[in-house]
């Protein structure tokens, strides 16, 4: 080859290098301005690409519900979305909660399983939902990380009062059920604007009858002695009642009385009212086991079938019985209910009825801190450890209480959360970058 050969090469070369680097800086600078900064959010940052995709489902789903919004509107909820998210995702990496891509791969994997849905699938779906893949496990991480805050920031320290449960409940009751009360009812009747002189006479005939009850007598005979029900008010209230027609001033002492007892007295507009209530339906007590266990689940999915979902089950629990793995840190990275693997597999109190009854029948065969042989229910399989069993007295209202509690609560938890989040809003520095 001749030096004028090779030279020729050799500058032919470079202009390849320099046509070469001339594609990758405008390649680069066409991905800058595709995924340019709409927002800085402490040390992170809210990609425009990232917004735009946002906005196109927003606008999507609009167009779908037939729903007319401005796209200034779209634009600042958008926005305001992914700030929050990003704040989540910067509290989350202050608390070291890790949670890799493979972990959300898994969910997404078990998401596509229980809808019969292969993972690629699962894929095409959102695809043709319009809903961005990136978007969609952005969300996955952001509800493990608030599930992580809820559980440990917010939500452990709401109070649920016994008396809101109790009014609710009284609520649910009468809606699926409208019980007929037996009640006497005696009215001294006074005058809302009565002056001093009538209020002085009616509180002795007050204390009379007071008085008379206490001693004994029948309420029959005192409620034709004392009682003047001469208004539709005082008359719906004798005799046959419908609980749904009890008024509020009346309803929380009336519910509250045990058969054959006597309430009042009690201050309306119309005077001092006293009850006696003979028709109440009474709950009666069972004796039930509640338990706090932990467990490890591991689900069948087209790529694990059954036989091998066991060997890797079988595999775990012979490493936590012969200690060269703990039961919490096995859950934590093995366990595919992704909830209860973040606490280490625990699960709170709950009562052993409430469990599949192939659960209700391992569980009665261990003892406390005892744990399972691996076994399979129609989730999946499980190693399950059984920490505490306890008895309590129940009714056959406690399970509707308990669901009233759960939904206070998880109200109560969604509000105290939307507060949290503005006040993380408010202590965050936010810069948006407009165009």
């Amino acid at each position: 080859m001749n030096g004028k050969l090779k030279k020729n090469l050799f500058k032919n070369f470079q202009l390849i290098i320099i046509f070469i680097i001339a594609s990758i800086q405008n390649t680069f600078a066409i991905k800058k301005e595709i995924d340019g900064i709409a927002a800085i959010v402490d040390h992170n940052i809210v990609l425009k690409s990232d917004l735009n995709n946002l906005i196109k489902n927003i606008q999507q789903h609009q167009k779908n519900e037939k729903i007319n919004i401005s796209n200034k509107i779209i634009y600042d909820v958008a926005l305001n979305n992914l700030i929050k998210e990003k704040i989540i995702f910067n509290i989350g990496e202050k608390i070291d909660l890790i949670i890799t891509k493979e972990k959300i791969d898994e969910i997404i994997k078990h998401i596509a399983f229980k809808n019969n849905l292969t993972l690629q699938e699962m894929k095409n779906k959102l695809e043709l939902n319009n809903v961005d893949l990136n978007y969609y496990q952005n969300q996955i991480k952001k509800e493990i990380i608030m599930k992580e805050i809820r559980n440990n920031q917010i939500c452990y320290k709401i109070p649920i009062l016994q008396k809101d449960i109790d009014f609710l409940y009284k609520k649910i009751e009468l809606n699926n059920k409208n019980p007929i009360l037996k009640i006497d009812h005696i009215l001294i009747p006074l005058s809302k604007n009565a002056n001093k002189k009538e209020i002085e006479k009616i509180g002795k005939k007050i204390s009379l009858l007071v008085n008379k009850i206490k001693n004994g007598k029948d309420f029959n005979s005192l409620k034709k002695e004392y009682s003047t029900c001469k208004n539709t008010f005082c008359n719906n209230l004798d005799g046959y009642v419908e609980y749904k027609k009890i008024p509020k001033i009346f309803f929380e002492d009336i519910h509250n009385t045990q058969i054959g007892n006597i309430i009042g007295p009690i201050r309306s507009d119309f005077g001092f009212h006293f009850f006696k209530i003979n028709n109440i339906n009474q709950d009666n007590k069972i004796l039930i086991s509640q338990i706090k266990i932990r467990h490890i689940f591991i689900q069948e999915n087209p790529i694990l079938d059954i036989k091998n979902a066991y060997k890797k089950i079988k595999t775990i629990h012979d490493k936590i019985k012969n200690n060269i793995l703990k039961f919490e840190e096995a859950a934590k990275k093995y366990s595919d209910d992704f909830h209860s693997s973040l606490q280490g597999g625990f699960l709170d109190w709950n009562n052993l009825e409430n469990y599949d009854q192939t659960f209700q029948k391992k569980i009665k065969k261990l003892k406390e801190n005892e744990i399972s042989e691996p076994f399979h229910s129609k989730l999946g399989w499980h190693i399950i450890q059984l920490l505490k069993i306890k008895k309590i007295y129940s009714t056959k209202n406690d399970a509707q209480k308990e669901k009233i509690y759960q939904l206070l609560y998880l109200n109560k938890c969604k509000q105290e959360e939307n507060i949290w989040i503005e006040q993380q809003y408010a202590n965050s520095y936010i810069k948006l970058l407009h165009n």
